[in-house]
């Protein structure tokens, strides 16, 4: 799924994901493990269902992974983030 937005505009992603046993939920970008840390204008809620961007910012832009996996396998959804600036005249 790709999404274009503004910069400081709020974002949320979900994945849905069931099973049994309950699958375990990582969210990525670009890659990477999101933690709190490493990201600090990110959230993830839910029991990882939701990663909230707090207020997008151009380094914001990229590629978003949601990894859904229990002792069935694993499933994927991808996300392409856009982060414009706003101009003015």
């Amino acid at each position: 799924m790709e999404l274009s937005v503004i910069v400081r505009r709020p974002i949320r992603f979900e994945c849905e994901a069931t099973g049994q046993p309950q699958p375990s939920i990582n969210w990525l970008k670009d890659g990477r493990e999101i933690s709190p840390e490493a990201f600090q204008n990110m959230r993830i809620a839910d029991a990882g269902k939701v990663l909230q961007i707090i207020s997008a910012q151009s380094g914001d832009t990229g590629s978003y992974t949601c990894s859904a996996e229990n002792v069935a396998g694993r499933t994927n959804k991808r996300y392409s983030l856009q982060v414009h600036c706003k101009y003015f005249k």
